[in-house]
């Protein structure tokens, strides 16, 4: 249509005109905004049915309680779960009794397990539930809408409600450490065949209860999640940690001498009793205080053992204990040990056919006197008449205290006597000794007088250094003495020394008998025997074939 004809046009009269839409020149709609247009239609209408949906779903799970779908308790999936069926998963999951690793921070070697109960550790079960079942229902519709909407793009956890006790944690640990400390070792001494051992001490652990409760404190929901918890431990000192000192002491003590020395005067004969190391160790008493050690030895079973070594000596002499446990005791505070002389007992000895007692005394050594003493039925010298009888103690003619270190040695058969010192022979000397018919008796005597001159009326000699050693009748000494005079002055057997021809005695030359005088005092011991003897060679007891037994 021209322009003019539309200018032509021309409203009736009283008609309204309503204006046409006339497009602007030159524009026309586009596809792709028309394709915008129904793509966004198109996500509305989603929106609104999706909203729909939800608002739906929380409609209906308001009227039948149950955990949103995607809802987790830790890593346990609770949706679509009931209060009471969250409940029941959560304790089977977690039960009261769920083991708790503790271990030493100090050795991770070292580890125990507790329930987490007993650690003051436990979930709350009705609040972990009811915190599952509040999330989508809070009764914020706007709130729960946003919650519904993340739930349905992806899960959610919600970290269980965990309860901690701490007055029940403390008893918990309490009750374990005994398991954990490890007691200090105290420093030892310890005596065996090998020696003396002492052995350091060395420190222990204990639990710090209080520092692991803080630790505990500080996180239990990591010590419930990794199942682990570290334990603090402190050091123990031990109450001794060095025993050497003691040790020290123990072998001082066992390196000191306790002996005792032995003489037997009439074997002439010494034996010592000196323990030795291994013997101290047996007796060394240690025993603990709180200190250290208190050291000593065991007196009884050492005078057990010396009494033992008396007795090995044999039935017929011996010693008395205390006597003999005195003179130890006195031998090792001075450091030396002390010398005792052994004492014989009785013994019964056999008599020979027809033996009369004069016989008998020449055979074992002992005046006849003196064996009547100890067999007061006995009648007269002649024949005994008795198949044994008791034998007096072979030192019984030993009444005074024994001279150590001296002794005197005559052969009746070499007429020859030594002078001992130490064992060592200092003088041999030529004598003479008693006649066939009034013989010199053999035996162990002594040194128990000295008289410069004496004088025997019943053969009217006057004896220069005289020393009696035994009576051969009671009251009638027969000794050692010079060559005798006569009251004429007549000096008798000067010739004739190396052969029997005294009346008992025992007879020298002059200057022998003067020296012999000076040099043996009263206590010698004088050794009458048969045999000869040579230097160095023990000199021997009286000649004897019987077999001695204690009465």
């Amino acid at each position: 249509m021209s322009p003019s004809s539309e200018l032509g046009r021309r409203a009736a009269p009283g008609a309204v005109t309503i204006p046409t839409y006339q497009p602007r020149p030159g524009w026309r709609p586009t596809g792709l905004l028309r394709a915008a247009w129904r793509v966004g239609l198109v996500l509305g209408g989603l929106s609104l049915a999706l909203l729909f949906a939800l608002l739906a779903g929380h409609r209906a799970m308001q009227l039948n309680p149950r955990a949103l779908p995607g809802i987790l308790v830790g890593e346990l999936p609770v949706g679509g779960m009931s209060r009471a069926q969250i409940e029941a998963a959560l304790a089977q999951l977690w039960p009261p009794e769920t083991p708790i690793t503790l271990l030493d921070s100090q050795d991770p070697s070292r580890r125990w397990e507790m329930p987490a109960e007993s650690l003051g550790l436990q979930i709350d079960f009705a609040a972990s539930a009811q915190m599952a079942m509040a999330y989508g229902h809070s009764g914020d519709p706007l709130r729960d809408l946003v919650e519904l909407f993340f739930l349905s793009r992806q899960s959610h956890s919600l970290q269980p409600v965990l309860l901690f006790d701490e007055q029940r944690a403390r008893q918990g640990l309490a009750q374990l450490a005994g398991a954990v400390s490890i007691p200090a070792r105290d420093a030892t001494l310890q005596v065996s065949e090998e020696g003396i051992l002492a052995q350091r001490g060395a420190p222990g652990r204990e639990l710090d209860v209080e520092a692991s409760l803080q630790f505990l404190r500080a996180g239990p929901r990591a010590v419930f999640d990794y199942r682990l918890l570290p334990l603090i431990t402190r050091p123990v000192q031990p109450g001794l940690a060095d025993a050497s000192p003691w040790a020290q002491e123990a072998r001082q003590l066992i390196s000191r001498s306790y002996a005792l020395r032995l003489y037997d005067p009439v074997r002439d004969e010494t034996y010592l009793w000196q323990p030795d190391e291994g013997q101290m160790l047996q007796w060394l008493l240690v025993e603990r205080r709180a200190d250290g050690f208190t050291l000593g030895l065991d007196q009884e079973a050492m005078r057990a053992d010396l009494q033992g070594w008396i007795r090995a000596l044999g039935p017929e002499r011996g010693l008395a204990l205390d006597e003999a446990w005195e003179a130890v005791q006195a031998g090792w505070e001075s450091g030396e040990p002390q010398t005792l002389v052994l004492r014989y007992q009785p013994t019964r000895i056999a008599v020979q056919p027809g033996e009369s007692l004069l016989a008998l005394s020449k055979r074992v050594g002992m005046p006849y006197w003196k064996i009547m003493e100890y067999n007061p039925d006995l009648q007269g010298l002649g024949p005994l008449g008795l198949s044994e009888l008791i034998l007096p103690p072979k030192d019984a003619m030993l009444p005074l205290p024994v001279v150590l270190g001296k002794r005197i040695v005559v052969s009746l058969d070499a007429q020859r006597m030594w002078a001992l010192q130490d064992g060592q022979v200092l003088r041999e000397f030529v004598i003479s000794t008693g006649i066939p018919s009034s013989p010199t008796l053999p035996g162990i005597f002594q040194i128990k007088s000295h008289y410069l001159s004496a004088y025997a009326s019943i053969w009217d000699l006057t004896m220069p250094h005289f020393m009696g050693i035994y009576d051969a009748v009671p009251g009638f000494e027969n000794g050692f003495h010079g060559l005798p005079t006569l009251s004429s002055g007549v000096r008798l057997w000067g010739g004739v020394l190396g052969t029997p021809i005294s009346y008992g005695c025992i007879v020298l030359g002059l200057e022998e008998a003067a020296w012999l005088y000076q040099w043996a005092e009263e206590g010698v011991v004088v050794e009458i025997r048969y045999e000869p003897y040579s230097p160095g060679q023990r000199p021997l007891a009286p000649r004897s074939t019987e077999a001695d037994r204690a009465p």
